[in-house]
């Protein structure tokens, strides 16, 4: 018994004598930063803050095409102008760089003069009407957040623009998030009438890579090429995939933003 005793306060000393990774300042690595937008387009206003940043951490923003790098103090703001994709990572040496996050700007699009929601009743994820979809705000990667509506059943937008143009092209904001069920693919079927009266009806596919990682916000586009003022757009979600615990059941598709260009 004296002898485990003994065996155990060597022990004991030694692991403490011993210098461990985790005290050393160039190990611990910072939290990911949260950045907000005033809005997600490029226009020149775009005020970009990061609220949570340590005080005596600098906000690298990097943009992706360019290479262009900014860097922001804590309680500062900067001025996006250019449209795609930024990385950005909190800095602090000697901590380890946070992880890299993405901050994805769009150009502005055509003026949308109103957007109705159809279906009746309205989906269980509808907290901000559907005005949250041509805000201009990107909207966290919390499904809980008001700016994003979801449903797991078809559902009916119609879409009525300022002006008759030609429409080149939309781009819609979608939630992944494999955990909560939320699966960003869904057939999408265009209804309208051209300007001449000549009856329009396109179909489309929306559909991101299958992910597991945490919740993320993306945008996907899609090529509508149609001369209209109004249109309506049917999206029926799809089933969950195989790869899912969950497969064969109806996924949720939530939408934060709709630009028509």
């Amino acid at each position: 018994m004296i002898w485990r005793g003994l065996y155990f306060g060597v022990l004991l000393f030694v692991g403490c004598a011993q210098e461990t990774i985790y005290l050393k300042p160039d190990a611990v690595q910072l939290s990911t930063p949260v950045v907000e937008t005033s809005t997600i387009y490029s226009n020149g206003v775009n005020k970009l803050t990061a609220p949570n940043l340590d005080p005596e951490a600098t906000l690298e923003v990097v943009h992706q095409s360019t290479g262009g790098r900014l860097t922001m103090a804590s309680g500062a703001s900067l001025d996006l102008e250019l449209s795609g994709k930024y990385q950005i990572r909190s800095l602090r040496p000697p901590l380890q760089p946070s992880a890299t996050i993405e901050l994805q700007l769009l150009p502005e699009g055509q003026l949308i003069s109103s957007l109705t929601w159809e279906t009746q009743p309205e989906p269980e994820y509808f907290k901000g009407g559907s005005a949250v979809l041509t805000d201009g705000k990107s909207e966290g990667p919390s499904f809980q957040s008001a700016g994003w509506t979801g449903a797991n059943r078809p559902f009916v937008v119609s879409v009525e623009m300022a002006h008759v143009k030609a429409i080149d092209s939309m781009v819609l904001g979608v939630l992944a998030d494999a955990g909560a069920w939320i699966f960003p693919k869904a057939k999408m079927q265009l209804t309208a009438t051209s300007d001449n009266g000549a009856p329009i009806q396109k179909e489309f596919m929306l559909e991101l890579p299958w992910q597991t990682q945490g919740p993320s916000h993306h945008f996907i586009s899609v090529p509508l090429g149609i001369q209209a003022q109004t249109f309506t757009l049917q999206f029926e979600p799809a089933l969950l995939p195989e790869q899912h615990q969950g497969a064969g059941q109806p996924a949720w598709l939530f939408l934060d933003e709709l630009i028509i260009y």
